[in-house]
């Protein structure tokens, strides 16, 4: 039984780890929305620690622009919505896609630049009867992507003529503006934001979302030696936690521990000691870089080994970490209501 329990155990925590992986693997979006109907889209891990260069926006606008001019893109346009991705060439070719790479002879870009240009689908918005009020958003028909290392940049579009638009001083400085400002100590930890440009070029943020979700799942283990009567133990504890935060900081934990102790009084004999804990964990920080989080913690002696623990032991703790990995936990062991209370420091890491 007592196998089969720490097999259900190791698959949940498996299962647990590849979603949270999964999930660490989106992108932060910053979208902003131009008074001219399109739209911009930045894409990118962590984008926040790197500056949206709009001359690097404005360059490809511009030579998408120029592809135009010699290519019957706007009559490819009219016929269907069109996904266009402008790659700057490094001998690899596209497959599966209408690649153009023909510029008129008065353009000379630099470097070679290749296009792909594929049918795009628009997701088809849909209201109730019982939601006349809702708000439908503005689905542009085209596409325009391209990218460099740090980021993805996306311009939604309808006309050419919106994006000779798009690409006038002014906006482009309104852009940077508005970029500017979102790179603050708080964007580290939003995951989406959304901005709308006005005719008079200024702006509102309309929608954010934090980067760490409110409620999420941590799995975690930690081993740690302590002193109990005058004799050394050994722990490896398992745990998992429902955490509750806001702007990057874990403001509580609800967690569930199982903890093997090894214990070395008989050295002729290896006794392990096993514990169910209860966890309650708050941050009393404010600050997202320095945490200031304490563990209290409630365990109960599920396995009893040797003679070092009587029956029906509780264990009360507190826990606080010392470093980055490190902890120290005071603790008290006790039977019933506080009875034969034995202190112990454990002192351990975390990983």
């Amino acid at each position: 039984m007592q196998n089969k329990t720490q097999k259900i155990i190791v698959l949940i925590v498996f299962i647990c780890s590849t979603h949270l992986i999964m999930a660490l693997k989106k992108n932060d979006v910053v979208k902003i929305s131009l008074p001219n109907k399109t739209a911009i889209e930045i894409l990118g891990t962590d984008i926040n620690k790197y500056r949206i260069d709009t001359a690097f926006i404005s360059e490809n606008i511009r030579h998408f622009l120029k592809l135009s001019k010699s290519s019957n893109i706007e009559e490819m346009m009219a016929a269907k919505s069109r996904q266009f991705s402008l790659i700057k060439m490094n001998g690899s070719i596209l497959m599966d896609s209408v690649v153009l790479e023909n510029y008129p002879d008065s353009y000379q870009p630099v470097g070679a630049y290749q296009l792909s240009i594929s049918e795009r689908d628009i997701p088809d918005q849909i209201i109730t009867s019982r939601s006349f009020n809702k708000s439908f958003y503005y689905l542009q028909k085209h596409q325009l992507e391209f990218k460099n290392k740090y980021y993805t940049c996306r311009i939604k579009f309808d006309e050419l003529s919106q994006l000779i638009d798009l690409n006038r001083k002014e906006i482009l400085e309104a852009i940077d503006s508005l970029m500017t400002e979102s790179y603050n100590e708080k964007s580290l930890y939003i995951e989406k934001l959304h901005y709308t440009l006005n005719n008079d070029l200024s702006y509102k943020k309309i929608y954010e979302n934090d980067k760490y979700p409110n409620d999420k799942i941590i799995l975690s283990a930690r081993s740690g030696v302590e002193n109990v009567k005058n004799s050394w133990a050994a722990s490896f504890e398992a745990s998992m936690a429902f955490s509750f935060g806001r702007k990057g900081i874990t403001k509580n934990e609800y967690g569930l521990s199982y903890e093997w102790q090894y214990d070395f009084t008989d050295p002729d004999k290896r006794n392990i000691n096993q514990f169910m804990n209860l966890a309650y964990r708050h941050d009393f920080s404010k600050d997202p870089e320095n945490s200031n989080a304490y563990t209290f913690k409630l365990g109960y002696l599920m396995n009893k080994q040797g003679n070092l623990y009587n029956n029906d032991t509780f264990k009360l703790g507190i826990s606080r970490p010392l470093g980055k990995d490190i902890f120290i936990e005071p603790q008290i062991y006790f039977n019933s209501f506080f009875k034969d209370v034995i202190p112990s420091i454990k002192i351990g890491i975390g990983f």
